[in-house]
């Protein structure tokens, strides 16, 4: 998961001069972050519950990762899924990091990410056309304790890597089947400042390696994009058991003087 994600300042810098200070927010500002999230999974559960059709709930995924990334800090990752009553969707993640350069371990976890998305197909089936949908997006970022709504559209559609270059080379193995791409626009945010275009995908390149990530251009009123961009190589070990490999990169930290890229590489469960 990304260390800065959709348009929040790093907060490394804005804390970097004091640094007990920094430690004093850092705690308190991850106990919001955490209370944050819950909260927010929390409202989308109410939201679908008010919902007239389904009254059922159900789980779909529920993760944990961690990260050591080669800029000298750790990643902590949570992620869930889940079908809501009145058949919405939530997903989302909350990713705890250290600071760059601060050290490996996961005491030294100082900084967060929240995303946590709502999701509906009723537009698109209302107008017949599939795989659109209506989607309402919460981020979090502490310890500046940053929060913003965005509310757009998105369109899903089926697309496999594996078989465009199948049919290239004329081989027919079945391996890799089953990829997406997902497109989203976002026009509106709480912040009142541009908006954002999104693509997320899923590739199943063999048997048990796949290729995930997300590219997300962040624009501003006066015309500026940065982009933040995050592919993830997902190698299946075990039944519940994935090694990962992932580039980062961050135009926000960029700019604001940090490094901006690089590797990290994990480990995470599946249930």
């Amino acid at each position: 998961m990304p260390t800065t994600k959709h348009g929040t300042k790093p907060d490394q810098v804005a804390l970097e001069e004091s640094p007990t200070r920094r430690e004093r927010s850092s705690g308190k500002s991850l106990q919001r972050a955490t209370e944050r999230a819950a909260l927010a999974l929390a409202l989308a559960v109410f939201v679908g519950c008010a919902a007239p059709e389904s009254r059922e709930l159900e789980l779909s995924a529920l993760s944990a990762s961690a990260y050591l990334d080669e800029r000298d800090f750790t990643t902590l990752s949570v992620g869930v899924a889940a079908k809501l009553p009145g058949k919405l969707s939530l997903w989302g993640f909350s990713d705890f990091h250290g600071f760059e350069d601060g050290g490996y371990g996961l005491g030294k976890l100082r900084r967060s990410f929240s995303e946590y998305r709502l999701s509906s197909g009723h537009l698109g089936k209302a107008l017949g056309v599939a795989g659109l949908g209506v989607q309402a997006e919460y981020n979090l970022s502490t310890p500046a304790d940053k929060s913003l709504l965005r509310f757009g559209m998105t369109f899903r559609h089926d697309f496999s890597l594996a078989s465009l270059v199948r049919s290239t080379t004329g081989s027919e193995s079945e391996e890799g089947d089953g990829g997406w791409l997902q497109w989203r626009v976002f026009p509106v945010e709480t912040d009142g400042d541009g908006g954002q275009l999104s693509l997320i995908y899923s590739q199943p390149l063999f048997d048990r390696l796949i290729l995930t990530g997300f590219c997300d251009l962040n624009l501003n009123d006066n015309g500026d994009g940065t982009w933040v961009i995050e592919p993830q190589l997902n190698l299946k070990a075990t039944k519940h058991l994935w090694v990962l490999l992932e580039y980062r990169y961050s135009g926000f930290e960029k700019s604001a003087g940090l490094e901006g890229s690089g590797w990290a590489i994990g480990l995470q469960v599946r249930l």
